[in-house]
């Protein structure tokens, strides 16, 4: 039972977790049992109401913290900090470390027109901020704050399934006049009822335009930039992509000058796209065999909105952008830098007819989804946009569903989510119970939504904090949204010979997400890609999102506290893969260690074979063994961990870097595996194998050290007898 005495905040099991909170707090039971809610009063006396307010809630119990927090309007970053007083303003979560394994969870929330956020306060004090947006929208008090505690001796259970739960909690108590997603469970669950079931194109291999040309893309530019994936006659020593994005640079938009900025003025592409895209998909679909087109546009239309009079049947406000002080704070000059000091913004009220018009367009064109940009910029419009009335929550929901009910309508639900990392856009709930049934079935699944800043190929010493965001933002918010980590240049090299390119291709074979990159033509590194996608243009994505293993949680990996360890599950959890990767710019070796304790949710024997991708060595361990690595500046490692079962361990295809989940294991008595793609597979085996049948014909196969390697030239049925 929590209590909330005299000021200090006591868990389930009688342990202090703050001291000090004021009278303005009180606690609210969460009735999934999980943790707690804190209802906060603006303060000031009876009656009083407030559009934006801090309440410092005490001292918090922790030796060390771990935050997300926005460092711009579109996305987060993560710090670590010794103090409460040094958790960063705009605090989106927060772990706090209680003892070894031990975490509280701190979760400032959505409540009405209000969301709140953290900041570090005076005297090591954790101060919530509540606001709405809009000086005239008051409210008098927020259920702001979610507190829930881990601890594995309570309950056996990951740190990942405990942040489902709390998760879960959270959801209930946010939108429960919603049907939200299949809420993401503490048990693996199959394909067709996982919550990170993406859209089909996600499955595929792709390819984006954006740092292949940037602004200046054209339909020329893309026929060569897809011819150069071939690389051979026919294509047979490339790489094809199946899904492309065509990024900005395609839409009929104006410079308006500095105060405007950037303003769409057409429906229609372009000049260098003919004024419509239905040739340039056409190309790209007969000439290259690309399955699924993607286009870019912002939320606003482009950067700068959208020209009011160029949309008469639209209502578009001319709004001053209005940023909060916590954004303004890390970037005072927001208001005004980029896209102009004003937006032309479309109402919310006419966003449906805005969307619907536009995507109604695309599709007629072979257009089948959309990669949404600038979505956190409606903060800073909310006034204008909100018709007056309205504050930024409302904003931001009438928005995204009118923007998801199109995507549904014209794109079966094909949408990338961008520039959207503000936790009011993140909570969005899924769709309303008043939905047509297939308007939910077609936004079935969690929103497919970027969790970092860009992938900057010429800020090298961005590379290691581009995938410490992604692996923390996604430890919480991959169970509201699934992640994706953005592209990446396969043949990117650094100055010194760094391979970042596949230090990248590493972090996204196990984030559980898409993998595209945004090649140059020529520039691929065709090993590389093939280590990433099978021959049928299929990636081997798996189960979940990709997040920062427990051990990692409170290490500043940029400092070179540590390596930044990665952990995920293959196979419905019946398998585990666990990346290590060095990113402390420009420091020395770092030493890591991995072990069967990373993923205790495929604790199911005492013995465990853990396979190393980048030295192809293998290694039979018992439960509690831990194996040293040790990584240089732009290294990684990718460890496939698979519990020994019947004398066996089926390993994967040994040339992917997520081999994992490369195979599907089915029958004990012969031991039957399908390979999803060509090339040597590995199993361990206690004894050697009597006969191994491929397509039911014996096949050779080498057995040395318990260990067996066969090949298979395309995806086969595989049989080993005993």
């Amino acid at each position: 039972m929590w209590k909330l005495r005299d000021g200090e905040l006591i868990g389930a099991d009688g342990e202090s977790l703050l001291r000090g909170a004021p009278a303005e707090v009180a606690l609210q039971d969460d009735r999934t049992g999980c943790g707690v809610f804190l209802k906060v009063q603006a303060g000031g006396g009876a009656g009083a109401e407030r559009a934006r307010w801090e309440v410092a809630l005490g001292r918090p119990a922790g030796g060390r913290f771990a935050a997300c927090y926005r460092n711009e309007p579109f996305w987060m970053r993560p710090a670590v900090a010794d103090d409460a007083g040094q958790i960063p303003i705009e605090t989106q979560v927060l772990f706090a470390q209680l003892a070894p394994g031990k975490v509280a969870l701190w979760v400032p929330l959505v409540d009405g027109a209000a969301r709140c956020s953290f900041q570090g306060g005076a005297e090591g004090s954790l101060v919530m901020l509540a606001e709405t947006g809009r000086r005239e929208l008051v409210m008098q008090s927020v259920v702001g704050v979610f507190v829930a505690v881990f601890d594995p001796t309570k309950r056996a259970e990951s740190f990942f399934a405990f942040c489902a739960r709390a998760a879960a909690a959270v959801r209930a108590r946010m939108f429960p006049e919603h049907i939200a997603a299949a809420a993401p469970s503490d048990a693996p669950v199959d394909d067709s009822t996982s919550p990170w079931r993406p859209p089909a194109f996600v499955e595929k291999f792709g390819w984006c335009t954006w740092d292949a040309f940037y602004q200046n893309v054209s339909e020329e530019k893309m026929r060569a930039g897809l011819a150069s994936f071939r690389r051979g006659p026919g294509g047979a020593d490339g790489v094809m992509p199946r899904t492309v994005i065509l990024d900005d640079g395609w839409q009929t938009e104006e410079d308006q000058g500095e105060i405007k900025g950037r303003r769409l003025t057409a429906y229609a592409a372009n000049g260098k796209f003919g004024g419509d895209l239905s040739a340039v998909v056409r190309m790209a679909r007969s000439q290259f065999g690309v399955e699924h087109f993607l286009v870019w546009h912002a939320l606003q239309g482009y950067w700068g909105g959208v020209d009011a009079t160029k949309f008469p049947a639209l209502d578009v406000r001319e709004t001053a952008r209005d940023y909060s002080p916590g954004i303004l704070h890390y970037w005072p000059e927001g208001n005004t830098k980029w896209w102009g000091a004003s937006a032309g913004a479309v109402a919310a009220a006419s966003a449906t007819k805005f969307f619907g018009a536009y995507h109604a367009r695309l599709k007629l064109q072979g257009v089948d989804g959309v990669k949404v940009d600038n979505q956190a910029a409606m903060e800073g419009l909310a006034t204008g946009a909100g018709g007056g009335d309205e504050g930024r929550v409302a904003v931001y929901r009438s928005y995204r569903e009118a923007l998801e009910k199109s995507v549904a309508e014209h794109f079966a639900g094909n949408v990338i989510h961008c520039m959207s990392c503000a936790n009011d856009n993140l909570y969005h709930p899924m769709y309303s119970a008043a939905a047509p049934a297939a308007e939910r079935e077609a936004r079935s699944g969690l929103p497919l939504t970027r969790t970092s800043t860009d992938f900057w190929p010429t800020k090298p010493e961005t590379h290691g904090l581009h995938l410490w965001t992604n692996a923390l933002v996604s430890l919480w918010f991959g169970h509201f949204v699934h992640p994706d980590w953005d592209m990446f240049q396969s043949g990117l090299v650094g100055t010194n010979g760094e391979r970042w390119g596949e230090f990248h291709a590493a972090a996204r074979a196990i984030s559980g997400g898409p993998l595209y990159v945004s090649d140059k033509p020529g520039a691929q590194d065709f090993a590389l890609l093939k280590r990433l996608v099978c021959s049928d243009g299929t990636i081997l994505r798996c189960d979940r999102p990709g997040a920062v293993a427990l051990e990692s949680l409170f290490v500043d990996v940029l400092k070179g506290e540590g390596i930044l360890k990665i952990v995920n599950t293959n196979r419905a959890g019946k398998a585990g893969v666990i990346g290590l990767f060095h990113c402390h710019f420009g420091g020395g070796p770092i030493a890591g260690y991995v072990s069967a304790a990373d993923l205790p949710e495929i604790a199911t024997s005492d013995r465990y074979v853990l396979y190393f991708h980048r030295t192809r060595q293998h290694r039979l361990v018992s439960a509690a063994e831990k194996v040293e690595v040790t990584l240089r500046q732009a290294e990684y490692e990718l460890v496939t961990l698979v519990p020994v079962t019947r004398g066996v361990a089926i390993i994967g295809l040994l040339d992917k870097m997520n081999g994992g989940q490369g195979v599907i294991a089915h029958g004990a008595e012969p031991l039957k595996i399908t390979s999803r793609d060509g090339g040597p597979l590995g199993v361990w085996c206690e004894r050697k194998p009597s006969r191994v049948t491929l397509g039911g014909r014996n096949v050779p196969f080498a057995f040395a050290a318990n260990w067996l390697v066969l090949t298979a030239e395309a995806p086969a049925e595989i049989e080993i007898y005993f």
